[in-house]
């Protein structure tokens, strides 16, 4: 009677688990790594009076698929541009072996303590 019914229920809990959600795929995307162009929203996508709700639904999600990649590919974008400065910067700074060229005593070879 109720021990079956309450046995059967506790089984059928057991087997459905929380496995969890899998981390948000990030969007590769192509075009030019530095620079980065706001593209217009397609004419196709754009919601009309005359869609019915599914179409409406279909585009939404094309809209919200559309707008993600825009904004990975303007952080992608910014990204490579931090990178690409901070390489080149390196690039100058390792090249110049010269004493102490970050504070402006460019090529001081004599002691500190020589008096004039």
């Amino acid at each position: 009677g109720g021990v079956a019914q309450a046995t059967a229920a506790a089984a059928a809990a057991a087997r459905e688990v929380y496995k969890g959600v899998p981390a948000p795929k990030r969007v590769r995307v192509d075009g030019d790594a530095d620079r980065f162009v706001k593209k217009e929203l397609p004419k196709k996508l754009m919601i009309v009076d005359g869609d019915d709700e599914a179409t409406r639904e279909r585009k939404r999600r094309q809209i919200k698929a559309f707008k993600g990649k825009q904004r990975m590919a303007e952080m992608d974008a910014e990204q490579n541009a931090k990178k690409n400065s901070w390489q080149s910067f390196q690039a100058k700074a390792g090249s110049k072996k010269r004493t102490g060229f970050m504070t402006g005593k460019v090529g001081k070879k004599d002691s500190m303590f020589r008096v004039p």
